[in-house]
């Protein structure tokens, strides 16, 4: 029987510390820098379509000729002040906006989230759902609460949990202001 122990929270941090030296070392990714232009690109496309990802926190990510190497991050409504890290690990593509680096590290929001070739792979492209199945966990005692944009299919007692699908034109507000989710510890890619 194989035990495994918890990873300490440093260690995580020290990943994204070192995506700092992973993105120098990809200048074809754009590490997109606060105010204008609200689109960077990485290249020039190719003849194939574009594809677009929305991302839970409401930026579009649209990989341009549908080519891994080529992305052009807009920001979401409001989310001018963002910034992105764009890593390229073994042939995948992460982005990840500065304001939401922290729950990542951390484990609160599942990183997966940010996988640009395996969101398209699963099929949660714009093109393929207008929405993006998640797994929720709440806070100990939080009081579970109707959130716009939030559909909840199915109750996970077990967990203390549930799953949901976040509308993708509801992930941001104008303002910029995510989905308000602060009663949930965590969520997850379903």
């Amino acid at each position: 029987m194989v035990h495994s122990r918890p990873r300490p929270r440093w260690i995580a941090a020290a990943a994204l510390a070192m995506s700092v030296d992973l993105t120098a070392q990809n200048p074809g990714l754009p590490a997109v820098a606060a105010g204008p232009p609200a689109t960077m690109t990485a290249g020039t496309p190719s003849a194939a379509p574009n594809r677009t990802i929305t991302l839970v926190t409401g930026d579009q990510i649209t990989l341009l000729g549908g080519e891994l190497s080529n992305p052009s991050i807009r920001r979401g409504p409001g989310r001018e002040h963002i910034t992105f890290r764009a890593l390229r690990i073994k042939g995948r593509l992460t982005v990840i906006p500065s304001d939401v680096e922290a729950d990542v590290a951390a484990g609160k929001l599942d990183r997966r989230l940010f996988d640009i070739g395996g969101l398209i792979e699963d099929h949660y492209d714009d093109a393929s759902t207008t929405a993006i199945p998640l797994i929720v966990t709440y806070a100990a005692r939080a009081k579970r609460s109707a959130i716009e944009g939030v559909t909840t299919t199915r109750d996970l007692p077990a967990i203390n949990g549930s799953a949901v699908k976040l509308a993708k034109d509801a992930a941001t507000d104008a303002d910029g202001n995510t989905t308000d989710l602060t009663t949930i510890d965590a969520y997850h890619l379903r």
